[in-house]
């Protein structure tokens, strides 16, 4: 009685073993394709216009927690308590008073952003590491200037986002302010008449603020990417600033000590659109314009292109 031999083993010649999982087909194929940009475009010079709303919103805590949303927001309010306590007592007193009795200058406009500068300061603090600390954290600068965004068009556009969030300080309580005065006179005709040609100064004081802040601001935020680190360099390098001037101050150098504080130099130049101070103009405004320009070059050379 014959038998056939047995069946080799796997792996011998025989059939390979059978899975029941590869029975069924496991990859698939897909026409995948790519597919042309069909949306608006627009010319490479709106790059930093786009990245500076975007930049904007972010410093005013879009897409983050209420908290992020809630510290700007809460500055500016306590921005607006001067002006809005000033208008009250008007809105109050006025009709005790005749219009010409109730003094109007209750608040100087021209002493408005004095009485504010902590905030100003801590404002800045505050929105300018927003701008650029997270993309230096992320390490994500390399694929902005990867695209339409050059070095340059990166640092102008976080420069428009920082001078937009400032004006919103150093420009709004003020024209508040303004406007209140205006609308509680007798005639506002007569009163914008009479009140016009504060506006530009408004206007000037707020800039010189506000481009100086900004400037400096990003420049200290662009060293780290840390923001907490951003914020506390900020305000020591300007309290710094305020001690050292007192030193100067106290031994007779009153000229160095306007120079050298940042907390002075802007807001007393922008005083002076309004009313003759008697600060040393020459001085402070070359100490304005070497912190302008020191920053713009630091923030060029942190953001050039590597080789």
């Amino acid at each position: 009685m014959s038998t056939s031999p047995p069946p080799p083993p796997p792996g011998f010649g025989g059939p390979p073993p059978q899975d029941p999982a590869s029975a069924t087909p496991r990859a698939q194929v897909h026409d995948v394709r790519f597919a042309g940009y069909t949306g608006e475009r627009t010319p490479t010079w709106t790059a930093p216009l786009t990245l500076a709303w975007w930049s904007l919103l972010r410093a005013f805590g879009r897409r983050r927690g209420w908290t992020s949303k809630f510290v700007p927001f809460a500055l500016l309010g306590l921005a607006l308590i001067p002006g809005v306590g000033v208008l009250t007592v008007r809105a109050l007193l006025s009709s005790e008073f005749p219009g010409q009795e109730l003094p109007i200058e209750l608040l100087p406009y021209s002493a408005y952003l004095g009485m504010i500068g902590t905030l100003i300061v801590l404002w800045a603090a505050v929105v300018t590491p927003e701008l650029v600390c997270p993309d230096i954290q992320a390490r994500v600068t390399s694929l902005y200037f990867a695209t339409a965004i050059s070095p340059g068009r990166y640092v102008l556009g976080k420069w428009l986002a920082s001078m937009a969030a400032m004006l919103g300080m150093t420009l709004v309580p003020v024209v508040v302010l303004w406007l209140g005065n205006v609308m509680f006179a007798d005639s506002i005709p007569d009163a914008l008449a009479d009140d016009a040609a504060n506006l530009p100064r408004i206007v000037g004081a707020g800039v010189i603020v506000a481009a100086f802040f900004s400037t400096l601001g990003l420049a200290v935020a662009a060293v780290t990417g840390r923001r907490a680190y951003a914020i506390g360099a900020f305000v020591g390098l300007t309290l710094g600033s305020v001690v050292l001037a007192g030193v100067f101050d106290s031994t007779g150098h009153e000229t160095l000590a306007f120079a050298l504080s940042l907390v002075a130099i802007p807001t007393l130049l922008a005083q002076r659109l309004f009313e003759d101070n008697d600060i040393p103009v020459v001085a402070m405004c070359v100490s304005y314009a070497v912190v302008i320009v020191v920053s713009l070059i630091a923030l060029r050379a942190r953001f050039r292109v590597q080789p």
